[in-house]
């Protein structure tokens, strides 16, 4: 039964994204690797899209266990290009934009991509890295703790003055 069940929801999210890709002019694809705890190494792959009645629409087009001994940008790119290849409800002159973190080794991939009209690196992961190398350095270290003080003394001093009103 799962398998009927699965084969059908195929069939139809098929059709449903057949059905609104037909009208669009550009896609942007998110990309990520990774390696699970027990060593396994996989590739995603998101399309995103504004439907005709403009809702963002997200579809995950593959998660895939790789063998490759690292993730590196040669076997990336291969693995992008064919993937975007396999769109066939893509319009041929649909520009494709792609969205990753700043990894060496996407971001090299994508800029030998045959397939990509545009790459961007994910915003919230620069800020991510941003936050962390601030929070690792010394000065910064020493400032956010002055921070942290200042803000239990303030919070301490609120709740002197809720118990002096009671």
């Amino acid at each position: 039964k799962l398998d009927v069940l699965y084969s059908n929801i195929k069939d139809v999210t098929k059709y449903l994204f057949k059905k609104e890709m037909g009208n669009t002019s550009g896609i942007c694809l998110t990309a990520d690797g990774w390696k699970s705890r027990s060593g396994d190494k996989y590739i995603g792959m998101t399309l995103h899209y504004i439907s005709e009645d403009f809702k963002l629409r997200r579809v995950t087009l593959q998660t895939t266990a790789v063998s490759w001994e690292s993730h590196n940008w040669e076997r990336i790119v291969e693995h992008m290009d064919n993937a975007i290849a396999k769109i066939a409800e893509l319009p041929k002159d649909a520009l494709i934009h792609m969205v990753t973190d700043s990894g060496g080794n996407y971001v090299k991939a994508c800029e030998h991509s045959k397939k990509l009209a545009s790459h961007h690196r994910c915003l919230d992961h620069r800020l991510n890295n941003a936050v962390k190398h601030s929070m690792s350095e010394k000065k910064n270290k020493q400032m956010f703790d002055l921070i942290a003080k200042c803000s239990g003394l303030v919070k301490k001093s609120h709740q002197g003055e809720a118990q002096t009103k009671l």
